[in-house]
């Protein structure tokens, strides 16, 4: 736990990390996030279900399956 040194926000809360505040590092993605949104950040990492790469473009599918070479993209 280190306190933090710039304004940012928090990937896990999306709320303002603000100066001073008290934050921990992910060690998977080395991100920052405030102390206690650690648990947070990784519930939400192991929600995401992975997405599939288009053959054709090799781009990550979105969330609705869209791809770049898809015309309503």
């Amino acid at each position: 736990m280190i306190t933090a040194r710039f304004t940012a926000a928090c990937p896990a809360c999306a709320l303002t990390i603000a100066e001073g505040t008290p934050i921990e590092q992910d060690p998977a993605s080395r991100q920052w996030v405030h102390l206690g949104c650690l648990e947070e950040l990784r519930d939400t990492r192991l929600s995401e279900a992975p997405r599939t790469v288009c053959p054709v473009c090799h781009t990550v599918r979105s969330v609705t399956g869209a791809c770049m070479c898809e015309e309503d993209a």
